[in-house]
């Protein structure tokens, strides 16, 4: 099986399904506030759960009403600076975490086990929103979304932090439909020439 067979993004009847499921889950209300603006970073900004959950308050930078991720990947190092929807950005804003550096991580536990703890809460909504889902999955959906949008490739591939467009294009390499429209019209072009 290929990587690429891998890549599953939640359709829009799943994300709305799981987005509805948090409030059965039975958490504290504080973590289902956390564990939602989580989720919904990780849709609108295509970072990975772990670069989600150590986020930093200084990483998130507004200006206006204009909201932006600045970042660094955790697995790769590269730079991540994308724009999020300014209603995400003001959700950030309001969870309520008890850290003044993060948002998701309490201070109370090493970043890999504040990781831990948010996917054990996303498993739990998972499971109330009848879902075979993963954290990954809202990266994917990310990705997905902004291919079927039209948006070149190598910006998708900027926007994850990918080291490459390379590697981009062996995920998500069949929903990039626009480009291979673009580039089947070229040719017809040229053959005309």
């Amino acid at each position: 099986m290929d990587e690429a067979s891998n890549v599953r993004p939640f359709e829009p009847k799943e994300y709305k399904a799981v987005l509805a499921a948090i409030p059965k889950t039975g958490l504290h209300a504080r973590n289902q506030d956390r564990v939602k603006a989580c989720m919904q970073l990780q849709r609108w900004s295509g970072l990975s759960i772990v670069d989600a959950v150590c986020l930093s308050k200084d990483e998130l930078l507004q200006k206006g009403k204009v909201f932006r991720v600045r970042t660094k990947r955790r697995k790769t190092g590269a730079p991540i600076n994308n724009v999020i929807p300014s209603w995400l950005g003001t959700e950030l804003l309001r969870v309520k975490n008890g850290n003044p550096t993060f948002f998701f991580i309490s201070g109370e536990a090493t970043t890999k086990g504040a990781v831990s703890t948010i996917d054990k809460m996303y498993r739990q909504v998972f499971q109330k929103a009848g879902i075979d889902g993963t954290s990954h999955m809202f990266r994917h959906t990310f990705s997905v979304e902004l291919l079927k949008a039209g948006v070149d490739i190598r910006k998708v591939s900027r926007a994850l932090g990918h080291s490459s467009v390379v590697i981009t294009e062996r995920y998500y390499a069949k929903w990039n439909k626009a480009q291979q429209d673009i580039l089947d019209g070229d040719l017809a072009r040229a053959w005309k020439a």
